[in-house]
């Protein structure tokens, strides 16, 4: 049998050696692919539980206008002569409406929903009316004397109640005076609207922010 030479096996051992090395980078590198591959599984499946969430309140913002007109297409006129339900209803499209936008925007197909948006806005109330309204509760309370709990629990009109309000809504009310420095309507219902929070398992404002304007408004007022 020949012999093999010296060189040809230092040549032979060299390839073998790559080869092995060759493949130990190629395992190497694939097992981290597959580690990316159970991370991407998981980012996934994050993913689509966010856009469950998202799409459950979208659902739940569309449930939420749809149960509101039926109750007041009922008796339009009558609904929104109740003060607290024009205020209510103002809310929907001023404060409300964008937390919609902002679900839908830069999602598919939410052009042409966005696009309806623009078509119906000039037939919905704006932020000029939001103030109209507010105001025009206050001067109500005023010249009936009501207390803010009577106005946000809804029963000042006893034969034409309104749903009862949020700590966000008396927050609101109280934001308002505050903008025009009526520090007592601006005490008042901030300090409803701490009440109310303090029976909300969800808050609907931040305690801070009320407790912030109920101390300027105490300081102001005394």
């Amino acid at each position: 049998m020949a012999k093999s030479s010296p060189i040809l096996l230092l040549v032979i051992t060299h390839a073998i050696a790559l080869v092995n090395a060759e493949i130990f980078t190629a395992l190497t590198t694939l097992t981290k692919a597959l580690q990316y591959e159970k991370s991407l599984a998981g980012n996934l499946r994050e993913y689509v539980k966010l856009e469950q969430e998202r799409l459950q309140k979208v659902l739940e913002l569309a449930d939420s206008y749809e149960r509101h007109a039926e109750t007041a297409l009922v008796d339009a006129e009558s609904y929104v002569a109740n003060p607290v339900n024009a205020y209510l209803f103002v809310k929907t499209f001023t404060t409300d409406l964008p937390k919609t936008k902002e679900l839908v925007s830069g999602k598919q197909n939410s052009e042409e929903f966005l696009q309806l948006l623009e078509d119906y806005q000039p037939y919905l109330p704006d932020e000029e009316d939001f103030e109209g309204v507010v105001a025009a509760i206050l001067r109500l309370q005023d010249t009936y004397q009501l207390t803010s709990q009577q106005i946000a629990d809804g029963t000042f009109t006893p034969t034409n109640r309104s749903p009862p309000m949020s700590a966000l809504d008396c927050f609101n009310f109280g934001a308002f005076a505050h903008k025009y420095q009526d520090h007592y309507h601006a005490l008042i219902w901030m300090d409803e609207a701490y009440q109310r929070l303090q029976q909300e398992s969800n808050h609907t404002v931040s305690p801070s922010s009320v407790l912030d304007y109920l101390a300027f408004a105490c300081y102001n007022v005394s």
